[in-house]
């Protein structure tokens, strides 16, 4: 016995079970069947979208780490002092701190770091979000 695995009505794959026994399934065991290929579909839709997202973040990782430019990210949600969650290299020897020292910084902390015209009013708009 079989059944297709669909993902956004397109068979993506089978699922069987089989036995030497005849007449071993029955209906119900069809509709098992079919609910555990659909489960497996959904499984296999978020792994593709996780090994997509993190091919994305790889890409953009390796952008930034090759800038010219100073880049810092900082996370509110995690922490409402902005902890400071990514620099790149160039970010580093502007300021003068090395990577681990930076990420144990927040947002408001960094040395060295000029903010441009209406950056502090943004970041408090950002933050009262």
């Amino acid at each position: 016995m079989f059944v297709p695995v669909r993902a956004e009505g397109q068979a993506v794959g089978l699922l069987s079970v089989q036995s030497y026994t005849p007449h071993a399934f029955t209906e119900q065991d069809l509709r098992m069947l079919h609910a555990l290929a659909d489960y497996g579909a959904s499984a296999l839709k978020r792994l593709r979208a996780e090994h997509s997202l993190k091919a994305r973040e790889d890409l953009t990782r390796s952008i930034l780490a090759s800038a010219m430019d100073g880049f810092y990210a900082a996370d509110f949600s995690a922490d409402p002092g902005g902890a400071i969650i990514d620099v790149n290299e160039a970010y580093c020897r502007m300021t003068g701190y090395s990577r681990p020292e930076f990420l144990r910084l927040r947002i408001g902390r960094p040395r060295g770091h000029r903010a441009p015209r209406g950056y502090h009013t943004a970041l408090s708009e950002t933050r009262d979000r």
